[in-house]
This record gives C-alpha cells, structure tokens and sequence, in this order.
C-alpha cells in the first residue's frame, strides 16, 4: 500500500489538512492521519446530544436513575420505550460493546451520556438501578458485579445458563445481602393474563395445566443457535413458561421430566411436577406451522377450564358458560413488567418476583435439560438462597390497559 500513501499526518492537524486538501495545497491519492498511541481511550462520553436531558434534583425515591448495558432489537423495541417518557425515570447512561449502537441508543431515548464499557456505569453513584439486555451467557457475571456494586438490577431472562453461573448469583446476593433482582419473566405481567386469573379467583390444587409454544425453527445465523456458549434455547426460553406457571400455582416446581425428539433437542415436551399434586405440560416446539399461534395456555380444574390465546383472547369455562376476554393487541406484559420494577425501586421495596422463585425457574430449566438427556424424572433443586421476603404485592392495571377488552356469556 505504501505507493499509494502521499501523506502521513498527526490526527491533531486533521483540520488544517482538509482545509489544505480544500485549497489544493495538498495533493495525493491517499492521506492517512496518525494517532498518539499514549493517549488514553475515553470511552464514557457525556454531553453528547445537543438538547441533554436535563438533571432534576428529586425527593428521595421519587425518581430512579437508570443504567442500562446492552441494548438491541429487544431492548429497544419492547421495554425502553416504556421507560423513555415517564417522569419517574432518568435515563443517565447505555453501555454497549459499540460506540455507534451507544450513541443510536442515546439519541433515541434520550441517555444523558453513553459508553462502550459498563464498568464505570455500575460503580457510579448517580445510577440507583441497571438493566441488564446483553446476550445470555453474559448475564450471571454482569448482575453479581451489580448486586456488588449495591445496585437494584433488571436483567432479561435467562439468569444463568450453568449451574456454576447461577452460584455466581446467589454468592453475590449472601455476600452483600443485596437482593433486589428481577428477571424479565413479563409474562405473568400481560392484562389478559392478569384478567384471566383474577376471573378464575382463588387457586385451590391439584390443578392440571397445558402450555404449547410453538417456537418454530431457528434462523441459521441466530446467535440463539450458539448453545456451547449461549445455553439451549429452552433455558433461553423455557424459564418464560416455567415462570407463568409457577406464579399461577403460586408454588415452585419440585421435580421435571422432559424428552425431546432425535432430531431436534430443542423440540422439547416437558412435564413439571408440584408439591400439591398440580402437574404441568410444556411443550416447546420447534416443528410447527408459523403462522399457528405462537403460545396457548390452558388451566384445569376447580369446575373450570381457563384458555389464554396468544394474549391475544382470554376464556373462563364454567357453569356450562363462557366468560371472555379479548384485546385486538398484543401485549405480553413488557409494559406492566417496566411499571412494577420502577416502582419497587422508588419505594425501596421487594422486587416484584421473590428471588426463591427466580432461582427455582431457573434450576428447572438445567433439571429440564438433564432430564433429556438422561430420560428420567429429575428433582428441582431447593433454593439455596431464600432472604426475608414479602408477600408478593398485587399489580393492578393501568385504567388504559382494559381498553379494548370486550366480555360475552355464551
């Protein structure tokens, strides 16, 4: 390359080379400018945008002062729009692995500042809580370090894809005593399934439940498909599920079985095992039709039958009479699921899902995958870590979130 290179300038001259270029004074195919190799990388940038957003001094746990690491086509999609415009939240900094995602971040929801590297964003005390929307493998380490750093975490599911991972977690809570963790479990958040357990009222087991997710097959390019690394897609997935279930029992698994197909190890069907005799299947399927539902969800017992459609349509069974519920759009709960971790936070108070049962979805999901492979029942491991906990407090929803649900007895 060398016959091509007319020019070697200090990067601190760029601007009177341009102007020289401008001028015709310097001429020649290519201009390479040359960097100081001392100097050192500033990779927290403050003061980008043009209009900040302006820091509001607020009454203690008015206002909670948001830093997020991570942020792609979910993140950005499904949960920071929900955060960008409320009163409440700040958002004070987006870390990402690059400066150009960072600052399409900060542009788009208004960060004060952004960084390529999240460490100075968990040890910064102007951040009361972190959301964590990094790839999977990535999460157990990123929240120890901010349960350390005496943050309130969000993190997407999973919260660990190993056994070792999940010990991480839990060292850092018995360390620290620090347990204000949530996971993005949004399911049990979304109005019609709200709805459709407050219309079933009190839950007596044994109770049969059905859950089919027609996940359908993985693009070739998916980084979902980098199982070594990134764990199975069922202990990507399969805790979503698992999570509904359990908090429509109000009770953890005790032991799973599960088998797959030979051709496909994440086809999976699953049966989960509850200490009041409640038994659940979970069929994550991987071989279906696309345009078929995506997840139905049905309930028995009690002289009913309960039937969530793709959170789309919502049945009650009982009495030989229908009671339904329906929403023309499609919320998964994502909405709700942002609302009660803000505001947990603000009021310095548990998080919305007991950190045992985090633990234990989890630790059923590794039980899930041994089982496969083993094709045996397998017991679900008691958590290891059970702190002091409140009652899960009830969400009631937003006057808006019922808008366009309609109710029909037939």
């Amino acid at each position: 390359m060398k016959p091509m290179i007319n020019a070697v300038i200090p990067f601190a001259e760029a601007v009177d080379a341009y102007e020289r270029v401008n001028r015709g004074d310097l001429k020649g195919l290519g201009i390479l400018f040359s960097y100081d190799q001392k100097t050192t990388v500033q990779r927290r940038v403050r003061g980008y945008l043009k209009s900040p957003r302006p820091v509001v001094p607020a009454a203690p746990r008015s206002r909670v002062r948001l830093g997020v690491i991570g942020c792609g086509n979910y993140g950005s999609s499904m949960l920071l729009p929900h955060l960008a415009n409320r009163e409440d939240v700040e958002l004070v900094e987006v870390a990402t692995a690059t400066a150009m995602s960072a600052a399409n971040a900060q542009r788009k929801f208004g960060f004060r500042q952004m960084s390529t590297s999240y460490h100075d964003l968990l040890h910064d005390d102007e951040i009361d809580a972190v959301m964590i929307l990094t790839r999977h493998s990535s999460h157990a380490s990123m929240v120890a370090q901010a349960l350390r750093a005496g943050k309130a975490v969000f993190v997407e599911k999973p919260l660990a894809v190993n056994d070792d991972q999940l010990a991480q977690v839990i060292e850092a809570v018995e360390e620290t005593g620090n347990s204000r963790l949530m996971v993005g479990f949004n399911r049990r958040f979304a109005p019609l399934m709200l709805e459709l357990k407050k219309m079933w009222g009190a839950v007596r087991g044994p109770l049969a439940l059905r859950y089919n997710v027609n996940a359908g097959m993985l693009d070739a390019t998916s980084w979902y498909g980098q199982t070594a690394t990134e764990g199975s897609r069922f202990i990507g997935e399969g805790c979503h599920f698992i999570d509904t279930i359990s908090w429509w029992l109000g009770r953890d698994p005790s032991e799973i079985m599960a088998s797959n197909t030979s051709d496909d190890p994440d086809n999976l069907a699953t049966s989960l095992y509850y200490a009041d005799g409640s038994v659940a299947q979970l069929s994550y399927l991987t071989q279906g039709d696309s345009k078929y539902p995506k997840e139905i969800f049905e309930v028995f017992g009690q002289g009913r039958v309960a039937r969530l459609m793709n959170f789309q349509s919502a049945e009650l069974w009982q009495g030989g009479k229908c009671l339904k519920r329906k929403s023309w759009n499609l919320d998964k709960g994502q909405k709700n699921e942002m609302a009660s971790f803000i505001e947990a936070v603000k009021r310095g108070d548990t998080m919305p899902i007991p950190l045992d049962s985090l633990v234990a979805t989890t630790q059923a999901t590794f039980a899930a995958m041994r089982s496969a492979v083993a094709r045996r029942i397998e017991a679900v491991a008691s958590p290891r870590v059970q702190p002091a906990m409140a009652a899960e407090p009830d969400f009631d929803l937003p006057a808006h979130d019922h808008e366009g649900l309609t109710e029909t007895t037939s």
